[in-house]
């Protein structure tokens, strides 16, 4: 399985690790340097960049452009699954934003990505990428993607669980990660569906900018990085594990 990685310069420790290769990096790579060479012909594409709702643009360290939709759906990621760890992947209602249909538009088969902020850290692998790393070493281990999704949230529910029966609160990068989706692109392209665009999205077409050709600003309360705090970190290897979450990460 071919991996590429694709992450904001401060991920790298954290994304080496999750997705088992060394990542592309933003900063050097930024709007005007990206190159559709750079993904063409990945099977297994990881994201952790920086993204805002409704926003045509992925960002690397310091709100620096990494990447545009445009330029994702000039690359050739033909029948490739990707984990998006990057925020605002999804909408609220769980339809894939700008970005995440610029990435079926590129022929990815199926994306795992969530809504809202996701919780990570930039060294350890915690929150969204335990999800990814468990989840690209089942698909290393020929596992079907759907099954390979199904284990890794069964094992998120399972943990949740197991700490409530013991009187404690389940994590919040836990209970972030459990609303992660997998989506597949299938004959009905989820963003052909009715409203596949945020209301911030929404502004965007309104303004005459239906495909992110120009930053939306960010309101203010949105935080350009996403959360990097998280707890519980267990160590050993998930795939000796009865159930490959309950056990955490590299």
């Amino acid at each position: 399985m071919r991996v590429i990685a694709f992450c904001a310069q401060q991920f790298r420790e954290s994304v080496r690790k999750a997705a088992g290769v060394e990542p592309l990096l933003s900063p050097p790579i930024m709007l005007k340097t990206f190159r559709p060479e750079m993904l063409n012909g990945a099977q297994f594409l990881y994201l952790k960049l920086h993204g805002f709702a409704g926003q045509g643009y992925w960002y690397g360290d310091h709100k620096q452009t990494a990447v545009s939709a445009r330029q994702i759906e000039t690359c050739d990621l033909t029948d490739a699954i990707v984990f998006v760890a990057n925020c605002f992947a999804l909408t609220p209602d769980g339809y894939p934003d700008r970005m995440a249909c610029a990435l079926f538009r590129a022929g990815v088969k199926a994306i795992v990505a969530g809504a809202g902020q996701n919780f990570a850290q930039s060294r350890a692998v915690s929150g969204a990428d335990q999800l990814g790393f468990i989840f690209r070493r089942l698909l290393s281990a020929a596992i079907p993607y759907q099954e390979a999704f199904d284990v890794c949230m069964e094992g998120l529910a399972e943990r949740a669980q197991s700490a409530a029966r013991s009187g404690r609160s389940p994590t919040e990068p836990d209970l972030d990660t459990l609303q992660f989706k997998l989506i597949e692109r299938h004959t009905s392209d989820p963003c052909n569906s009715p409203n596949p665009l945020s209301p911030r999205a929404q502004e965007g077409a309104r303004a005459g900018d239906p495909l992110g050709t120009r930053p939306l600003p960010p309101r203010a309360n949105e935080s350009a990085t996403p959360a990097d705090s998280t707890r519980g970190r267990v160590a050993g290897d998930p795939l000796n594990s009865p159930n490959p979450l309950l056990r955490s990460t590299p």
